[in-house]
């Protein structure tokens, strides 16, 4: 009797916490290497570096393999200082991302094209279902990493500890690829020098110059593939991104599915609760209006109309903002 009360309640409606964000909506995934890349800004001006007091995590999203730089400030020229450097050296993507806000990004794009005039790249949707969640996972992981490091170094240099969070950031598996980012990103798996060689651990620290390694390998093998990495001739590039594409399309639709079972499609006439985005509400407002489907589309987006006016843009299911039955 209270459940039926409560959902008959337009009052506890309005006001009730909605659950989370799921993804229905058709997803575009892109093959070709820097087709899609993501920017964001991890501000951590508690604990500032001498004069950085931000960094920038930029994503390459089939790779998932990250670049890490110190920013002094948040404004669009400085990081379109540093993001040119990235595009200069692994070439730059298609669409660029973030969910700093259009503006932002319409600068960075803008002071990118005056350093350089010939380059041409898209400003992608903000919260785009491709890589939703992703960059905020990879901002909790850089966090915890370069905690972890500061700890371990007894070191407050930050801007100095971005170098090995990117390095061990980018060799640990990542599950959406099934792979390491570097792996994906350069067919191989990061080597540490000698290290990583098939060479017996306890020789290698009495190695100092080409000369003794020469020595050494002739004393242990004949074979130069023990400095080698025992890699499948087979894993080419190419096909380790196909591999990392696979098995994002898989995490995509396992992400599809959940959201479908969660988030069921809903009919014209049916009543629902729109989530009000924080910018548009005041202090004392509920969080939450309620509307009815008026009109739903071939490709399951809802034209919604609510007590004062009909909304001007479609929405899906739970990826804009999330629809309730009641």
């Amino acid at each position: 009797m209270i459940n039926i009360f409560l959902s008959l309640c337009e009052t506890c409606q309005k006001k009730k916490k909605l659950g989370k964000k799921g993804l229905v909506s058709k997803t575009i995934l892109h093959t070709g290497f820097n087709s899609r890349c993501q920017i964001d800004l991890i501000d951590i001006q508690s604990q500032p570096d001498a004069q950085f007091r931000f960094i920038l995590n930029y994503q390459n999203h089939l790779t998932k393999f990250v670049l890490l730089r110190p920013l002094q400030t948040k404004r669009a020229e400085e990081v379109a200082s540093h993001v040119l450097d990235i595009f200069l050296t692994f070439g730059a993507p298609v669409l660029l991302h973030s969910d700093n806000g259009r503006e932002f990004v319409n600068n960075v794009i803008t002071d990118l094209t005056a350093l350089w005039p010939e380059l041409k790249i898209v400003h992608g949707k903000p919260r785009h279902s491709q890589s939703q969640g992703s960059i905020e996972r990879a901002n909790q992981d850089v966090e915890q990493i370069l905690a972890s490091w500061m700890t371990d170094s007894k070191s407050t240099n930050w801007s100095i500890g971005l170098k090995f969070v990117q390095f061990i950031k980018n060799k640990a598996h990542h599950a959406e690829i099934n792979m390491t980012p570097y792996k994906a990103m350069f067919g191989v798996n990061p080597r540490v020098g000698l290290v990583t060689s098939n060479l017996p651990n306890e020789l290698i620290t009495t190695i100092n110059f080409e000369d003794e390694l020469e020595n050494l390998i002739s004393t242990v093998t004949t074979s130069e593939n023990m400095i080698g990495q025992k890699a499948a001739v087979s894993d080419t590039i190419d096909a380790i991104r196909k591999k990392a594409y696979a098995n994002l399309e898989k995490q995509v639709t396992r992400m599809i599915t959940r959201s479908e079972n969660k988030f069921p499609a809903v009919e014209v006439g049916v009543n629902v609760v729109i989530r009000i985005p924080d910018v548009d509400k005041g202090k004392t407002d509920h969080p939450n209006i309620i509307g009815i489907v008026l009109e739903k589309t071939e490709y399951d987006l809802y034209r919604i109309g609510c007590k004062d006016r009909i909304l001007e843009k479609f929405y899906c299911r739970c990826v804009h903002y999330q629809l309730f039955i009641y």
